[in-house]
């Protein structure tokens, strides 16, 4: 198909990639949110859903590619307002995505009552920014698996998640 073709049936460069993009997500985010959302135990639906984003960031053929997202729209946010409108709007989604999850923790007391769930999400959000740049600057999956796995322990410590072995007999809230 000529460039003139595909321009009339999508668009602009612009819209094709941010249509790109936006169907890798929706494809990707099934994965993702099975992992958070389908497993009870808030400690292993966080390293599985690390561990996916870490396979994810980790797809190319000569080297990771890291998030699309984050490691192109970003570099565009500065300079276009619709970039940075979309990337705005991904960030929001992994921030509420954070927060709906550590809330069902909490109210399944795997984490204090007291738990600032916004202060939680933001390390979390954090945490997968960080994932995506590193394998967007080529750093291999065993090693982005091994920062996350360790991310995870220490933030869920550092909240005061009850360790996955207590898990059994910690009733949650009716």
């Amino acid at each position: 198909m000529a460039r003139p073709s595909l321009y009339a049936a999508f668009g602009h460069k612009r819209s094709i990639y941010l249509r790109a993009v936006g169907q890798y997500v929706e494809d990707k985010a099934v994965d993702w949110n099975r992992a958070l959302f389908d497993e009870p135990s808030f400690a292993k639906a966080l390293e599985a859903y690390f561990l996916i984003l870490v396979a994810i960031y980790s797809e190319g053929d000569d080297r990771p590619l890291g998030c699309p997202m984050l490691s192109v729209i970003a570099g565009e946010a500065t300079a276009d307002p619709v970039m940075s409108a979309e990337l705005s709007a991904a960030l929001e989604r992994t921030d509420a995505r954070f927060r709906n999850r550590i809330a069902v923790a909490r109210d399944d007391v795997q984490l204090p009552p007291e738990t600032d769930v916004d202060a939680l999400a933001d390390l979390l959000a954090a945490l997968q920014h960080s994932l995506a740049l590193r394998a967007r600057a080529g750093t291999e999956q065993p090693e982005l698996e091994r920062i996350a796995r360790n991310s995870v322990a220490l933030i869920l410590r550092s909240a005061g998640a009850i360790p996955v072995s207590d898990y059994a007999t910690v009733a949650p809230n009716p």
